[in-house]
């Protein structure tokens, strides 16, 4: 019995964390972020970790659940933190990381075209230098119930 246990422990840690390489590139974790059922935007959290060689850059993401997606960036002024759209490509160095959370670079999904759910996975694209691309899927998580760290 202890044994299915921990079989089933595990797999729910495999299940619950998902990741996608390619080129050495690796991008673990993202989720898309919904306040409420009747949200019409989203924040897209994640880590993308560069094991390669080459310096490479973050140029855009697309993906069908949204017309228009942005990368932003969080910056605090006089304590009040704004959100701005990065006009630039973002460098992740030769054996560096970018990290995508809450009061930092984040993607913003707006006025979705189907009302994701609780648990859904939705495909995107990330494109990068060189015509890198990496299809992903970031996970719907709805509601402030959800414990998303990235360190």
């Amino acid at each position: 019995m202890r044994i299915l246990i921990i079989i089933i422990y595990l797999f729910s840690c495999l299940v619950s964390s998902h990741e996608y390489e390619k080129n050495n590139i690796v991008v673990e974790h993202p989720i898309l972020k919904v306040n409420s059922e009747r949200s019409k935007v989203g924040a897209g959290y994640m880590k993308i970790v560069n094991n390669s060689t080459s310096d490479i850059y973050f140029k855009k993401i697309s993906s069908k659940i949204s017309k228009k997606l942005e990368i932003h960036e969080t910056i605090e002024e006089n304590n009040i933190y704004k959100m701005r759209s990065v006009e630039n490509a973002l460098l992740i160095p030769s054996g560096g990381e970018i990290i995508f959370k809450s009061k930092s670079y984040h993607v913003m999904f707006y006025n979705f075209n189907s009302t994701p759910n609780n648990n859904d996975f939705i495909d995107a694209i990330l494109h990068f230098s060189d015509q890198l691309i990496i299809p992903i899927k970031f996970k719907v998580v709805i509601g402030n119930d959800h414990d998303h760290k990235h360190h």
